[in-house]
């Protein structure tokens, strides 16, 4: 197989995703999946719904050349899905993760005429789904290096809050390894003592599920290859066929074994992974005599089989009729499969406090001799709560604040919003009202990406305690939100951002077209453009209209905002030279109050 040098890593953060669009709390580490809004999800469960976070949104990578050859076929259906991020290679790589209809029974090990069943817990325990991760002991190794400690701390938490338990070091009582690889000593000894070695991404997909079972993809278990040295170095692969988070999945294992994704297919590419033998990325693969592979064949090298590397016309790999073209071989990983073939066992102890928690947390009924007031979550009567507040001082409306609050719980904003309002302030009605917008760090939320565009302050919370200590509204320069890790991950500087905004409106005189699988949705874009000055046309624009309005002065000028599912419904811009880029473009765009007309291309 003919192979060609992989352009450079593009060292780029990613998002996690959660049920209504992307959140910000990923760092700038590489190499280790994250876990992931599932488990941010459990440790921030009060965010208020207005508070969901939009991350960063997949582009192709950039390569010298722009490649538009054949373009993928396809479309979204992200109903029951839920979308899940993890970094590698400094590559941005999405993984999605959907709640599968996975059967009961546990796989099975096949090869050599061998018949294995593997098991999770014991199956004559019925463990409850919120509580998946009973009687496990994870011991954390490799990923030290390569996530930041806040984002282990949050592992752990989500470990506790599923019934599993996190010891600091290696010991007999250990259960599970949570390890990137097999190069490690921990590995060899967790191998010795019979311990259940897996990944990250395995404890994501549990957590998801909700019933710990034995590894069912090859990104569950440790690569034999260490972080640093990967088999498929130099390869390019494309895919065709997959959709949804089967396609998000071949993204992550091409990221793991080392080779580089392209969503569009050229000569340039090395290895095409095709769902069924058919379309025109098949076609134009035999014409071009370039492989044409199942999934198995890259699984198999991600286990271990590198002779799979030259193996590529062996019939097993030409094989598109499997019914799970992701389901492992576990011929290839029978010692690291072996200590599943014993079900883990839940003490007594185990049992009885399981026991004792659901009765101590069975909600009683409510009383009939006694009807109470009906009260929110936080215990406060519903008509005090909505009861208008009277302020200590009136401002005249032109020095009126009108705030809104982003990212924060919701006790913290129910105590702030009062605050703000004793003192003589406004909750702003929408973000293009707002005048400060609070928040703790520099998010991916709409409003805060339209606040960057349209409000005159962001601010830390300490400007609204500080406001309120003094019974007036204080100077906000020296509350200004300083995020210095967020910045320096995505390269701007806040307080620059919104000195430009100020001067100029990023997107005015400009208009977006997008197509319609591009997340975030339609209106969530819309709020973003709009807040920058620019705005949304719900109609697909005229190729002739588009030239025009990037070559004539004085007039709006048309941009084309598309993701992979519907870069086939671009081909007409494609073939005229127009380009069209991804969600990131206004995305990222409004957060650096720049246009970035290279990165984020098709």
């Amino acid at each position: 197989m003919d192979t060609h040098p992989s352009s450079a890593n593009q060292a780029e953060a990613l998002m996690e995703f959660d049920q209504s669009g992307l959140s910000l709390d990923g760092k700038k580490k590489v190499e280790a999946p994250r876990l992931l809004n599932l488990l941010n999800k459990s440790a921030c469960d009060q965010t208020p719904p207005d508070h969901r976070s939009l991350g960063r949104v997949q582009s192709p990578l950039v390569t010298n050349r722009r490649i538009r050859d054949i373009t993928n076929s396809g479309h979204i259906d992200a109903s029951g899905t839920k979308l899940v991020l993890s970094p590698r290679d400094s590559t941005k790589v999405h993984e999605t993760i959907q709640i599968s209809q996975l059967d009961d029974t546990p796989p099975f090990l096949k090869g050599d005429g061998e018949l294995l069943e593997y098991h999770g817990h014991d199956p004559k325990i019925n463990v409850p789904p919120d509580t998946c991760l009973l009687g496990c002991i994870f011991v954390i190794v490799d990923y030290q290096d390569q996530v930041l400690p806040a984002q282990l701390e949050t592992w752990t938490r989500v470990v506790h809050q599923h019934g599993g338990f996190v010891d600091p070091g290696y010991s007999q009582r250990c259960t599970h390894l949570l390890c990137d690889n097999q190069a490690s000593p921990f590995f060899k000894q967790a191998q010795q003592d019979g311990k259940r070695c897996v990944t990250a991404y395995w404890l994501n997909d549990v957590l998801t599920i909700k019933k710990m079972i034995p590894p069912w993809k090859a990104l569950h278990l440790p690569t034999p290859f260490p972080h640093n040295i990967k088999p498929c170095n130099g390869q390019i692969i494309a895919v065709t066929g997959f959709v949804d988070q089967d396609r998000e999945n071949l993204k992550m294992m091409i990221s793991l074994a080392g080779a580089k994704y392209t969503g569009s297919f050229s000569r340039f590419n090395t290895v095409l992974i095709c769902k069924r033998p058919e379309g025109e990325k098949h076609k134009k693969a035999l014409e071009w005599r370039t492989p044409c592979l199942n999934v198995q064949w890259l699984s198999d090298i991600i286990l271990g089989n590198f002779d799979a590397m030259k193996q590529t016309g062996l019939p097993k790999y030409q094989n598109f009729s499997a019914n799970e073209p992701f389901q492992l071989d576990y011929h290839y990983v029978k010692a690291v499969m072996g200590p599943w073939t014993t079900a883990l066992q839940l003490s007594q102890d185990t049992l009885q406090n399981l026991s004792r928690s659901r009765v101590l947390f069975t909600p009683s009924p409510p009383s009939k001799s006694k009807r109470k007031s009906p009260q929110d979550g936080n215990g406060t009567n519903k008509r005090q709560r909505n009861e208008p507040i009277k302020p200590y001082r009136r401002l005249p409306p032109e020095k009126t604040p009108r705030v809104l609050f982003t990212g924060l719980d919701i006790a913290s904003v129910n105590d702030l919003t009062t605050k703000v309002q004793l003192i003589g302030g406004e909750i702003a009605e929408n973000i293009h009202k707002c005048t400060h917008l609070v928040s703790t760090k520099v998010l991916r939320t709409v409003k805060f990406l339209s606040g960057v565009s349209s409000c005159r302050h962001i601010v830390s919370p300490a400007w609204v305690e500080d406001s309120f200590k003094h019974r007036c509204f204080v100077e906000e320069r020296i509350h200004t939100l300083v995020d210095q890790e967020q910045e320096a991950q995505f390269g701007f500087s806040l307080a620059e951002s919104l000195a430009r905004a100020r001067v100029h409106k990023l997107f005015k005189d400009t208009c977006f077209y997008m197509t319609p699988n591009v997340i975030p949705r339609l209106d969530m874009m819309k709020t973003i453009v709009e807040s920058a000055g620019g705005k949304v046309i719900g109609t697909k624009p005229a190729v002739n209209r588009v030239l025009a309005s990037q070559q004539r002065q004085g007039s709006p000028r048309i941009f084309i905002i598309t993701c992979e599912s519907d870069v086939q419904m671009c081909a007409d811009y494609a073939s005229n030279n127009i380009d069209v880029y991804s969600a990131e473009f206004i995305l990222t765009g409004v957060l650096c109050q720049k246009m970035d007309f290279e990165s984020y291309r098709f």
